[in-house]
């Protein structure tokens, strides 16, 4: 039984910030206002938001990359502010935001003493290697510079806390 639940959003609901307003560029494909996108595409927008709803964060990124792709090339691209501020700006933040998120959680095991149920390393290391592509693709989108220096500095960080004696 398929999950319809992006159906039950209303339209222009701003899944990145979590309020309704205007329609974006991801609304748009799902709803088949976009001319030249197929079916099977516009499915793809709803994966989209399916991901970042379910917190799949390395699908998300990889949808992303493709959702963008589909648009850019489309009437001599037209598309590319949207595609920048309503898909790959979004998902460049999402990434730094994740990378801080391990950042804290890292930081809060560290200082009560017990030990992480997971790798953080593994973990911060995934959404880099998945979004990544993103900011290469796009390297004047808002965030794509902060993606690298970001990584490090977490990955840095957590490496310190791990080698610290406790």
């Amino acid at each position: 039984m398929a999950w319809h639940g992006i159906q039950n959003l209303p339209p222009g609901f701003d899944v990145m910030a979590g309020k309704q307003g205007q329609l974006t560029i991801v609304d748009q494909a799902i709803r088949g206002d976009i001319p030249g996108l197929t079916p099977g595409q516009r499915e793809q927008y709803k994966d989209l938001k399916r991901h970042l709803l379910h917190m799949d964060y390395a699908r998300y990124f990889e949808v992303s990359m493709t959702c963008a792709s589909f648009l850019v090339d489309i009437e001599n691209g037209k598309y590319v502010p949207p595609v920048l501020h309503d898909i790959i700006e979004p998902a460049l933040k999402v990434a730094v935001e994740q990378f801080r998120s391990i950042q804290k959680e890292v930081a809060r095991f560290a200082a009560s003493k017990r030990k992480m149920e997971y790798d953080p390393v593994s973990s911060l290391n995934q959404i880099y290697t998945k979004s990544l592509p993103i900011a290469r693709a796009y390297p004047t989108a808002a965030g794509a510079s902060d993606l690298e220096p970001t990584y490090r500095s977490v990955l840095a960080e957590i490496q310190r806390t791990a080698a610290a004696p406790g």
